[in-house]
């Protein structure tokens, strides 16, 4: 006995009786062929009608977690389930197992067809090594379905050892920011974790006070760090506001968490020289000292100011023995100093005499003193 039960030629069983699972509803026809011991053969043919089955048909559709899990974290699952079947669902359960043990659980108020939904199991690996993940639907056979070959799904997943950590750290070049002039902003990056950190990037978000300077790059890739391994990324900056200031800057990696940070630093007013002097009356042929305040009204010190005395063409000359120039070896800022020069008139009327401040790392700067000469 060669039974064809779904019309497409091919023999699907054998014997008096038989069974058969049709996965379509439709119009069948079923061809019964007997063979005796003489080779004689006889066929029948009967057209049969396949119904539609009313059941619904619950499916684990996808299980989604991290690329990168690590013992001692907790990480999420995330399990879509659908209801493919013709009707609705009624309640039932869903369950994730972690190598066969059921280790979560969760009711769902039922399903209806065609519909998905998403639920979430957290879990916490205390132990590195490989595991096998499996989620069910309705495992306590609740509800009757078509079909129960695809309540679960099942996955392995590889828990590594504790995930790469970032820590990190900032030095200024040079370590004084001065208003209007070029600096470095370096970060430091430190894998203190017990993973390789891959892709490791830093970002650098600029605030109001600071403005780009040449070559500068937002973002800047750094290599990969092993366990204990450090590496290091700096940006080109200038001040442009006096006062307070910070730069926010993000370091993340491929498979580590952002680090956020900001580098607070003072952006200083530079070394401003300030003369101080007064008009002079003085007598003919009389030796007099002609003295001035020279004063660093900047947030940084002076170095190396000079001072420095012109003296009209006639009238007034520095007395034998006396320098034009005077020097101050550093003035700290809001600091000031006196220096002066004795002169002798020797013809009256009225004098300007310039005195000029200069420094290794400010401008120089001018004032003028009038001196009348009067008997």
């Amino acid at each position: 006995y060669e039974w064809d039960l779904d019309g497409d030629g091919c023999v699907d069983a054998k014997g008096v009786k038989v069974s058969y699972v049709y996965n379509e509803p439709g119009s069948y026809a079923v061809k019964l062929t007997v063979i005796d011991d003489d080779n004689a053969k006889a066929v029948a043919v009967r057209k049969i009608s396949v119904l539609r089955r009313e059941l619904p048909d619950l499916k684990v559709i996808e299980v989604s977690h991290p690329l990168h899990i690590y013992e001692y974290k907790t990480i999420s699952f995330k399990i879509a389930i659908g209801n493919e079947g013709n009707t609705d669902a009624g309640e039932f359960n869903v369950s994730l197992l972690i190598n066969d043990v059921p280790v979560r659980s969760t009711r769902v108020n039922g399903l209806r067809a065609g519909d998905k939904f998403t639920v979430s199991f957290d879990w916490l690996a205390l132990k590195a090594g490989m595991y096998n993940v499996t989620v069910c639907a309705d495992v306590l056979n609740e509800v009757k379905e078509l079909s129960e070959v695809n309540n679960c799904l099942s996955r392995e997943i590889l828990v590594l050892s504790s995930p790469p950590k970032l820590i990190v750290s900032f030095r200024l070049e040079p370590s004084l920011v001065v208003l209007d002039k070029p600096f470095v902003l370096y970060v430091t990056v430190k894998n203190v974790g017990g993973n390789k950190a891959e892709g490791v990037r830093a970002l650098a978000e600029l605030q109001s006070c600071v403005e780009p300077y040449m070559g500068f790059r937002q973002e800047i890739g750094l290599r990969d760090l092993e366990p204990g391994e450090s590496d290091e990324a700096g940006w080109s900056l200038k001040g442009v506001l006096h006062g307070r200031c910070f730069v926010r800057v993000r370091v993340w990696a491929g498979n580590a968490e952002e680090v956020v940070r900001e580098a607070h630093f003072e952006i200083k007013l530079p070394p401003r020289l300030s003369i101080i002097g007064k008009e002079m009356q003085v007598q003919p042929n009389t030796v007099f000292r002609l003295s001035v305040t020279v004063v660093n009204t900047g947030d940084v010190v002076a170095k190396e100011v000079k001072v420095a005395v012109k003296l009209p063409p006639e009238g007034i000359s520095l007395i034998p023995g006396e320098s034009v120039e005077r020097s101050i070896p550093y003035l700290r800022p809001g600091e000031g100093s006196e220096v002066w020069w004795y002169l002798k008139p020797v013809k009256e009327g009225s004098y300007l005499i310039t005195i000029t401040a200069g420094a290794e790392n400010v401008e120089d700067v001018e004032r003028g003193l009038l001196v009348i000469v009067k008997s």
